[in-house]
């Protein structure tokens, strides 16, 4: 019998393949009007949650999500945390707040060369912000809102990112 954390090893390995790139000729529309974004794969979602402390507990014991980086706000109130599911997969959480109620707060794509992919997307006609560094992190940042309700955040990892050291020492 397969234990949880393989089970789900294998669901987000499957997933990050899977769904990371559409074959170029799944869509019959003018090649000019497709945005391709090489080398893009799925990072992590970020999730907004009631209670951040009994969040984090639950995807650890009922998942086996093992927490590896986590940040305070201002009065040290929690900022966000990555549980990390597989090598180059996360869940991140977010507290929720009036402002930014529970449920999903945006889907994080790490790419290859983030500067030629907001080149493209801003080619394709949205609106993708300027490139910042996180503080905390390390990560290269941008973001991009793709449909109603659903934000992109794009992401490149320097070899000395958390981030990047976090999968690095992924050990199965």
């Amino acid at each position: 019998m397969i234990d949880r954390r393989t089970f789900l090893q294998s669901v987000a390995a499957a997933f990050t393949v899977g769904a990371a790139r559409i074959p170029a000729d799944a869509d019959t529309r003018d090649s000019q009007n497709k945005a391709e974004l090489p080398g893009a794969s799925l990072n992590h979602v970020m999730i907004r949650v009631p209670d951040f402390e009994q969040a984090k507990s639950f995807y650890a014991e009922k998942f086996g999500f093992r927490e590896v980086l986590s940040f305070n706000a201002v009065g040290r109130k929690p900022a966000f945390a990555y549980l990390q599911i597989s090598r180059n997969t996360f869940l991140e959480l977010q507290p929720a707040s009036g402002e930014h109620p529970p449920g999903l707060g945006h889907i994080g794509l790490e790419l290859g060369n983030l500067e030629d992919a907001v080149k493209i997307l801003r080619q394709s006609g949205l609106t993708a912000q300027d490139i910042r560094v996180s503080h905390q992190t390390g990560a290269h940042i941008s973001s991009v809102q793709a449909t109603p309700g659903v934000t992109f955040e794009l992401l490149e990892f320097p070899p000395d990112s958390l981030v990047r050291k976090a999968m690095n020492s992924w050990n199965t």
